[in-house]
């Protein structure tokens, strides 16, 4: 990881860290918000992720405005988000997973009644969320529930995980490269995507601009899953749903590299603003975790 990129993550996921515990403060003086939920909620949410999906927004974001508190409530709801896909498919009728981040998963502290709920809660409590941001105007509030909503509901992400588990039921072979494609795509890319371009929307980038920024995550998405699969391609339990089972490791490594170039050249236009970004490109080309 550069310097650069270091030291810029290093400073969102303080700030963030400061926005999350202020945002369950709030959550645990509301009357009616029942402390279990709050707790098994919390767990997971203060957990050791990386924070990727809001620090990509407030990277974009930062692109076109310094005013982060616009930019506030958007990255929470990502992290909210992606910590109520990452609790539900811990859960014993999706992946069964006993520890996550090297800790016991949700259910396995809080149950899997409280678990399935916590995550429930979660995600209904993101367009609230967003929805009552008033440093943002009520169309721009409107567009984010709207692309949300596609890209994490049933035309998205909930797809790309039906599309999952279905091809866990056939056998070797079953899956092809574009099966492939397209689970990856809704259930990796799509919120990767939806991270960067709700940011530009929220920050009033130009049509073009958003086109660029979609261009730019999709293919960064799809690239962060293939050097997934990279990583993860001695684990024979998954291997027929990966790039490197259907292609070779050869042609895996050429389609993170093209992923990755089409990503870097939709940020072309944005010039040395868009460091940072080219920056987590390389970084996922070279990571190995």
């Amino acid at each position: 990881m550069s310097d650069l990129l270091r030291t810029a993550q290093q400073s969102f996921v303080q700030q963030f860290q400061q926005w999350l515990e202020g945002y369950l403060q709030t959550c645990k003086k509301t009357q009616g918000y029942h402390e279990l939920l709050l707790n098994s909620q919390s767990y997971s949410l203060l957990g050791s992720g990386k924070r990727f999906r809001p620090f990509l927004a407030y990277s974009v974001f930062q692109l076109f405005s310094d005013r982060s508190e616009k930019i506030q409530n958007y990255c929470l709801a990502l992290e909210m988000v992606h910590t109520y896909s990452l609790i539900h498919d811990d859960l014993p009728c999706m992946d069964n997973d006993d520890l996550r981040r090297g800790k016991p998963t949700n259910h396995k502290v809080y149950s899997e009644d409280t678990a399935l709920l916590a995550g429930d809660g979660l995600l209904s409590d993101v367009f609230g969320l967003i929805a009552g941001d008033e440093r943002m105007e009520a169309a721009t509030r409107l567009k984010l529930v709207q692309l949300l909503s596609e890209k994490i509901g049933s035309f998205g992400m909930v797809s790309g995980q039906v599309r999952d588990m279905q091809s866990g039921e056939g056998v070797t072979g079953d899956v092809t490269l574009e099966d492939l494609k397209q689970i990856h795509m809704q259930k990796t890319a799509n919120l990767i995507q939806a991270s960067a371009v709700g940011a530009a929307i929220a920050a009033g980038a130009a049509e073009s601009e958003i086109h660029n920024i979609s261009e730019f995550s999709l293919s960064l998405g799809m690239a962060f899953q293939i050097k997934d699969d990279l990583l993860d391609h001695s684990d024979n339990s998954q291997e027929f749903k990966s790039y490197v089972k259907i292609l070779g490791l050869e042609k895996t490594a050429l389609e993170l590299q093209n992923y990755s170039d089409q990503a870097k050249n939709a940020l072309m236009p944005f010039g040395d603003r868009a460091k940072v970004l080219l920056n987590l490109i390389s970084y996922n080309q070279q990571r190995t975790e």
